[in-house]
């Protein structure tokens, strides 16, 4: 195999990277009545993952980087093994295919990512870009879809999952808003990117997502919190305007958005969508499977596709104890490069990305969603290249 290390080879790398991360605000794609399902993102994912497989650094696996994809490789084998002894009659499909690959897309963007500290803030500057192009789409009204009666009412373009393009849109909105503060925009540039960030966090509200608005405010909260140019007074005023005022508009239009009255029932009865009753379900099916778990296969076999829609349930009955220790120390290995990179460079953006990635976590889903895998991709590395504040 060819080991390329030229300049021009590593930007190539570079802009592939910044394609895909576009790309990933576009994984359904309807224009013209035609379907464009995951056709962008499959394209953009086989170049990068095809590319990168040249790179010296891609195959250099004692670098501090690598770790993070060992981890997940030894959770992939824990997983395939379980898959494995839990095979039955039309239930043989052990090895996930779509988990490794975006193993191997999360690889790529690290090694990519670990080269210069730029590399970072411009994909996620690209991926802000790609969500505000989708939220100029939903005002222009393109990409309107009919929804299931359960989800009316609950803004969404292309078809997308609510909960999952909330995320996206907070991840966006938050990172706009500390780009407004962290950089020196001319009035032009700031004027945009403050509308900007009015139209994506109100597309974001109104797709009804409980864990995006949650994750948005505890993301804003933080950024003021630790913000050591503003006065304690300051800040207590601003908290104290900020949910005084939250509070009434979401009484005046808890008619006019979903997310008003989910809120409402959230706080109030402790509605989860109907989660709870899933998750009791599945420890009482699953119980007996402590160490390995009943892998994909043995999921598959008892309870069809059916979303645990929390990631941390789902590792435990796919894997048992053992995957679920190995996949939280994945998790304990960011949290501590975060709480590392702030306490170096005071650099709050690491926690921004965490709070939504951890939403995700408890309420979502992980295997199949490229989105995270961008998260998390972010997230090992910003400690080590951290995007400055200066």
């Amino acid at each position: 195999m060819i080991i390329l290390k030229s300049k021009v080879y590593h930007n190539y790398l570079e802009i592939l990277a910044y394609v895909f991360v576009f790309s990933l605000c576009f994984d359904k794609l309807n224009i013209f009545g035609i379907n464009l399902d995951y056709l962008f993102t499959k394209i953009t994912m086989s170049l990068l993952i095809f590319f990168s497989l040249f790179d010296l650094n891609f195959w250099n696996f004692s670098n501090k980087y690598s770790k993070y994809t060992l981890i997940l490789l030894l959770y992939f084998v824990t997983l395939t093994l379980s898959s494995y002894l839990n095979i039955s009659l039309g239930y043989t499909s052990y090895f996930d295919y779509l988990f490794f690959l975006n193993i191997l897309v999360f690889h790529s963007l690290v090694n990519i990512f670990s080269r210069r500290s730029d590399i970072i803030k411009n994909a996620l500057f690209y991926f802000c870009i790609g969500n505000i192009v989708l939220t100029f789409f939903y005002f222009l009204g393109i990409g309107q879809v009919d929804m299931p009666d359960e989800l009316e009412g609950r803004a969404t373009i292309f078809g997308y999952n609510q909960n999952f393009l909330g995320l996206s849109l907070t991840v966006s909105a938050l990172v706009i808003l500390h780009n407004l503060y962290v950089q020196k925009y001319n009035l032009i540039k700031k004027l945009f990117f403050i509308i900007c960030f009015l139209l994506v966090t109100y597309f974001m509200v109104t797709t009804g997502s409980r864990t995006a608005f949650v994750a948005f405010v505890l993301g804003l909260s933080m950024m003021l919190i630790l913000n050591n140019k503003i006065s304690a007074i300051s800040k207590i005023v601003f908290f104290l305007i900020f949910f005084t005022v939250g509070f009434f508009l979401i009484i005046f239009f808890s008619e006019e958005f979903t997310l008003s009255q989910r809120l409402t029932d959230s706080f109030v009865t402790g509605d989860t969508a109907g989660r709870d009753v899933i998750w009791s379900g599945l420890f009482y099916f699953f119980s007996d499977y402590i160490l390995l778990g009943v892998g994909k296969t043995g999921y598959a076999r008892i309870i069809g596709d059916l979303s645990p829609h929390n990631v941390l349930i789902e590792i435990f009955i796919y894997t048992g104890l053992t995957g679920l220790f190995i996949f939280v120390y994945l998790i304990k290995s960011f949290f501590t490069n975060i709480l590392k990179v702030y306490k170096n460079q005071k650099n709050i953006l690491p926690l921004i990305i965490f709070i939504p990635f951890f939403g995700i976590l408890l309420t979502g889903q992980l295997f199949d969603q490229k989105l995270i895998w961008f998260f998390m991709a972010c997230l090992t590395q910003i400690p080590n290249n951290s995007l400055s504040n200066e």
